[in-house]
């Protein structure tokens, strides 16, 4: 019988071995997802979420659906902030805008004016300055973005950077178009 013991303990030893690789501490646990997801959108992005928006296939679609459309520059970036919707709660990062020059009546030359960004649109942290199509249907005292891929034209040199999403929009231009170029557009569909 003492012949059985040195086998089953070497048995053992090797089944620790061949198993015990596999259950490594890198196997997350709930909280460790938990933090990821609390770091994830505490950086202004939840990708749990899942949404769906508008999709404007042409200028004027896009220029007749804004209530308001604006050359602006950020005053101050507020964060993230979340705000009671409904029966629930929703998270949205918050800006104050100062209007440069704005092509539809409901904002003024040099007014300033907050708007918010779903906290689900990826990479929508918005540039210094940029072309705004807004809407305020929803929430009189501030604006929001019908479609954050379509509707932010960030402005870089006097230049306007078009994405896969907005040269729908201007179909004649690559990736940029002269930001006096796009205004004759917008301005050639409201008269």
């Amino acid at each position: 019988m003492k012949k059985r013991y040195p086998y089953l303990i070497g048995a053992c030893l090797a089944a620790a071995v061949l198993i015990l690789p596999g259950c490594t501490p890198k196997q997350s646990t709930f909280t460790e997802e938990k933090a990821v997801q609390m770091e994830k959108s505490a950086k202004g992005y939840n990708p749990n979420t899942e949404v769906s928006y508008a999709y404007f296939g042409s200028l004027p679609y896009l220029v007749g659906s804004a209530d308001a459309i604006t050359i602006a520059s950020i005053v101050k970036d507020h964060g993230i902030v979340t705000l009671k919707e409904g029966d629930g709660y929703a998270d949205y990062r918050i800006y104050t805008l100062k209007s440069e020059r704005s092509f539809k009546p409901g904002l003024g030359n040099g007014e300033e004016f907050q708007v918010k960004v779903d906290n689900f649109a990826e990479r929508k942290e918005l540039t210094e300055k940029g072309l705004y199509f807004l809407s305020n249907r929803y929430d009189k005292d501030q604006y929001s973005f019908p479609a954050p891929d379509q509707t932010i034209l960030p402005i870089e040199n006097g230049e306007i950077q078009l994405t896969e999403s907005t040269k729908v929009f201007f179909p004649d231009y690559g990736e940029k178009i002269p930001v006096d170029k796009a205004i004759e557009e917008i301005q050639k569909i409201i008269q």
